[in-house]
């Protein structure tokens, strides 16, 4: 169908870089049981031109909605990469916040816990996008000095003059994260 481009952010130790991928894309009916039949889109995005010791970037998606132009696929997928975002945050909830762990007396007790926690998450997760794309920001734009110092105390390491807002994040993210919600919950 064509080609698109895209920035693939830093993670994990590797470099942000630009990938440039082919598109595939095709109607297919597949069973649905006794006798039935679905018929859905297969799109294919395969990296072409990956740096050298590098894995391509490829991805088979499955779709009921109907993408037969580029720009229907090129949809399609940006809406499969904004897909890793909400994962993220939902990892947050889960791993950093632990809302599984909550334990509260009622439904509206739960609500606002989760509402809290929310705007904790997102907060978290927008950080931590700053952190992958902008290297060496200053903590100190986003965090109160205390807050710093506290990340610093927890992890049991010596605070620099400057630290950068990806360091502070790292620690944060490395300790058990359910401190910051105790007092908090049990407030709510």
């Amino acid at each position: 169908m064509g080609e698109i481009s895209f920035t693939m952010a830093s993670r994990h130790g590797v470099k942000e870089r630009v990938v440039r991928q082919q598109l595939w894309a095709r109607r297919v009916e597949l069973g649905a049981g006794k006798g039935g039949a679905v018929t859905v889109t297969c799109i294919v995005a395969r990296e072409v031109g990956a740096p050298a010791r590098t894995k391509a970037v490829e991805w088979r998606l499955l779709t009921n909605r109907h993408a037969g132009s580029l720009d229907e696929v090129n949809e399609l997928i940006d809406w499969y990469r904004a897909r890793w975002e909400i994962e993220m945050l939902f990892d947050i909830l889960k791993n950093a916040c632990r809302v599984e762990a909550l334990q509260l007396s009622g439904v509206d007790r739960l609500e606002r816990a989760l509402a809290m926690f929310m705007v904790v998450g997102w907060r978290v997760a927008y950080l931590m996008r700053l952190g992958r794309t902008s290297q060496d920001l200053d903590a100190g734009r986003y965090f109160d000095w205390a807050e710093i110092k506290a990340a610093y105390v927890l992890a049991k390491k010596p605070q620099p003059a400057r630290p950068d807002l990806n360091e502070v994040i790292r620690l944060l993210h490395s300790e058990p994260a359910s401190w910051q919600g105790k007092a908090m919950v049990n407030q709510v």
